[in-house]
């Protein structure tokens, strides 16, 4: 803990002075902003930004100064303690926040600045970074509301007037004098004109609707890197962390893997997959460092996550050396499954270069990732690694689109604290078919701001580019000359339309047991659109089999993680004949390689994804099936697609595929640009375009409209003790809920997080009655496991479809 002096005796933390870490955390906002290379010049000056950040972080907590923060702040009493926190005059954001702006108005008003377009915004935008600094970030115009609301109720000026009145004088002059420069030490000028000053304040809301005029979104990601700088360095600060290194990735270490791992057994993908890789690195030297959004658009199976991995390493080592910075790579996809594959592959890779990879080298973050964080000199705490892993400190992160999306469109405070480490990184999106179109153009205008200001690059890896950039009009760069010769050179799979009429349910099961006990040497894929009809399916094939030896998997969300992730795991290694029955979950990336597959009617670009799992590496002379039929739910009389995709898309896809009988793959590459042509040409802009206005508005919390996950139906995790290990975890769970401490308590649960996550399912309320344990929680005991699970298929519910 930090001793008094006879200048400073006030505290922020219960171990920390209020002077040290105001002047730390203006410190490290400062520092970070200026490490950064922002192309914003025309906008606003990088120093007098720097001045600016260093100003929120140096006032962040004035309002603690108040007696009545010190008050609650070192009370040993916690039901004394509670009862101040709950005090309106113990709360400290509000009069932080007015002194911010007081205080970067000043600063701009001595330098000439306070009537500049881009900089009489400033003010307003430290006051709303300051106020939501522990909480998240809300909307402007409400926010200036509620202090018009203080402004005309006595009682709540009252309020401010007795906390400003209980700071002490002298202290906050040591303080301030010891922070501030530029004439802004003055605490009695602003102790005498803090009501103006909360009434100039009122008076922004028109700065704020002219801004919004202009469309810009300028204002929406400069207040989100503020934010993100501050809520970094504060928690920064409070936690004690020591400052990381991030360790470096030797420009040739992709090119060193893939020769010592592929030297052998080469046959056509080899050598398509040779030539991508070829054709794609040997373009770094030359590029224009100036083109920042990349398109690398090849066929599944041919190599994209060593060939993006490896440009982005290649283009890191160059923005090194011309550039003068150092960007981290964020390699993004959209599914836990696959994150999981390429970072093993990712860290196969790093492992040639650092016999023990550390996380400031590489690092996973995503909901069920485990929160440890080490390097070669330290193992962190539980509370040390969540403040690394979440803000993304490592030279390579492997994340999902829900982390990397929500970290650059939301109000929420977890999920922006990352945001500045973003700005000025390499972003590998995978399988980017799977945004939804109705946020092309909130993505395409968000990811150029990005590039343009920002100065990160996007590498867009997919095998069926969706229209999100215009290669016509030079929004994206092609990595390849021609990619649709790739497209060409293969002909792997064909693609067998049965959409002439529907097929009952009961017909389809006959269809697709008669083909497996007809062709017994081959192996079968069938996915299928709900959870219901997929384990349907799987319990009559099994049943309808006679016990063979084939080995049989079923895959889908109502299988808890740690199951699903292993039995991918044993599908890719299982050299036997495999019967897998699965739901969408299995479609985009996961590198695994099946004869024959049935797939009920979805969108084209998912029909083109789970083709991509037939003969992937052209291991059977014969081709691959990918056999596609419009299957019926005859006891609820309506078609299984209905339940979870938009019927737009699949009116999209039955136009394209409309008079097709047998499709061969060379003619995918063709087929799929058409049907996004039409899918961008017909759909609406209108939810892409209303987000966009809230981001003009400097409307954060109206972000939530943004959902890259739709359900419509309200979820509940529930934790499935599935063995003696599962139990030994929930008990320890449940021990942890008892502690009363919330900072014991968090930590305790970091320590448990990711193999407590391994045994969670998600499913409909409605379908979890008896096994809620709590309002956030349901459990189905050891005791129990045989009435509500089933260790093949999964949850155990009525019949309801559910979506995956």
């Amino acid at each position: 803990m930090e001793q008094k002096s006879s200048q400073f005796r006030l505290y922020s933390h219960p171990d920390k002075l209020l002077v040290s870490h105001l002047e730390r955390v203006g410190s490290l906002s400062r520092d970070i902003i200026l490490k950064k290379k922002l192309s914003i010049g025309e906008f606003i000056d990088i120093e007098i930004l720097s001045d600016i950040i260093y100003f929120i972080g140096a006032t962040h907590d004035f309002g603690k100064a108040s007696k009545y923060f010190q008050e609650y702040l070192l009370e040993k009493d916690p039901i004394k303690k509670i009862k101040l926190k709950s005090c309106h005059e113990t709360r400290h954001g509000l009069l932080s926040a007015i002194f911010t702006y007081y205080i970067t108005k000043t600063y701009l008003e001595n330098i000439s600045k306070d009537k500049d377009e881009y900089y009489s915004i400033l003010p307003i935008i430290s006051f709303l970074v300051v106020k939501r600094h522990h909480g998240n970030i809300g909307n402007s115009l409400k926010e200036i509301n509620e202090l018009h609301e203080i402004l005309t109720d006595k009682n709540l000026i009252t309020i401010i007037t007795s906390q400003i009145n209980s700071i002490d004088e002298d202290e906050i002059k040591n303080i301030l004098d010891k922070l501030l420069h530029y004439n802004l030490n003055d605490f009695s000028k602003f102790k005498k004109d803090y009501v103006e000053i909360m009434k100039e304040i009122d008076s922004e809301f028109m700065e704020l609707l002219k801004i919004q005029k202009k469309q810009m979104l300028f204002y929406y990601f400069l207040t989100l890197l503020l934010y993100s700088i501050l809520i970094d360095s504060d928690k920064n600060d409070a936690i004690g962390a020591s400052p990381v290194v991030r360790e470096n990735i030797r420009k040739g270490v992709v090119d060193e893997f893939k020769i010592n791992k592929f030297h052998k057994n080469i046959n056509l993908v080899d050598n398509i997959r040779n030539e991508i890789y070829k054709e794609v690195n040997q373009k770094i030297e030359k590029m224009d460092l100036e083109d920042k959004i990349y398109l690398l658009n090849v066929p599944t199976g041919t190599g994209k996550t060593l060939t993006s991995f490896s440009f982005a390493v290649k283009l890191k080592n160059k923005i090194q050396s011309e550039k003068g910075y150092n960007p981290r790579i964020i390699y993004s996809l959209p599914f836990l499954s696959i994150i999981d594959q390429n970072y093993s592959v990712i860290e196969e890779i790093i492992s040639t270069q650092y016999e023990n990879i550390s996380s400031n080298t590489l690092l996973k973050h995503h909901h069920l990732s485990e929160i440890f964080y080490k390097t070669s000199e330290e193992e962190y705490e539980s509370n040390k690694s969540l403040f690394l892993v979440e803000g993304w400190n490592s030279e390579i992160v492997i994340t999902s689109f829900i982390q990397f999306f929500h970290g650059i469109i939301s109000n929420k405070n977890r999920s922006l604290r990352k945001f500045h480490n973003i700005a000025n990184s390499i972003v590998i999106l995978d399988e980017i078919q799977t945004i939804p179109h109705k946020y092309w153009k909130l993505l395409n205008e968000s990811l150029k701001f990005f590039s343009k200001y920002y100065n990160t690059y996007f590498i867009i890896v997919t095998a069926t580019a969706p229209l999100i950039f215009d290669l016509q009009k030079n929004e994206i760069k092609n990595l390849l000359e021609n990619h649709e010769k790739y497209y060409k050179q293969l002909n792997r799979i064909k693609l067998n339309l049965n959409l002439e009429k529907e097929v009952n349910f009961e017909e389809f099961k006959n269809i697709v047991l008669d083909d497996i006990l007809t062709r017994n040497d081959k192996s079968f894929l069938i996915v299928l659109n709900t959870i219901n009809s997929s384990k349907e399916l799987f319990n009559f094939l099994k049943m309808n089999t006679n016990g063979s030896s084939d080995d049989y998997y079923y895959l889908s969300s109502n299988i808890i993680p740690l199951d699903r992730l292993d039995r991918i795991r044993k599908i890719k290694t299982d050299n036997k004949r495999k019967i897998i029955v699965s739901t969408q979950v299995i479609e985009a990336g996961v590198d695994i390689d099946i004869d024959i597959i049935y797939r009920d009617l979805a969108p084209l670009d998912s029909i083109n994804q789970v083709a991509g799992r037939c003969n992937r590496n052209f291991s059977s002379n014969e081709k691959g099936e990918v056999n596609v039929y419009i299957i019926k739910d005859e006891k609820n009389d309506r078609l299984f697609y209905n339940y979870i995709y938009e019927g737009f898309l699949i009116n999209k896809t039955l136009e394209t595929l409309k008079g097709k009988k047998i499709i061969e793959e060379q003619d995918f590459f063709k087929l799929i640009n058409d049907y996004f042509l039409s899918v961008k040409e017909s759909s609406s802009e209108q939810i892409s375009r209303e987000i966009l206005e809230n981001l003009y508005k400097l409307e954060f919390k109206e972000t939530g409209n943004f959902k890259l996950i739709e359900n419509d139906y309200e979820k509940i995790d529930i934790f499935i003790e599935i063995n003696e290990d599962a139990k030994k975890i929930w008990d320890e769970y449940t021990e942890i809920l008892e502690i009363k401490d919330p900072i014991l308590k968090k930590n305790k649960f970091l320590k448990i997080k990711k193999s407590f996550n391994d045994y969670i399912i998600s499913i409909s309320k409605n379908k979890a009655d008896d096994v809620i344990f709590n309002d956030r929680m349901g459990y189905v005991p050891l005791s129990r496991l045989d009435y509500k699970y089933d260790l093949e298929t999964g949850y155990k519910s009525e019949y309801s479809p559910l979506i995956i």
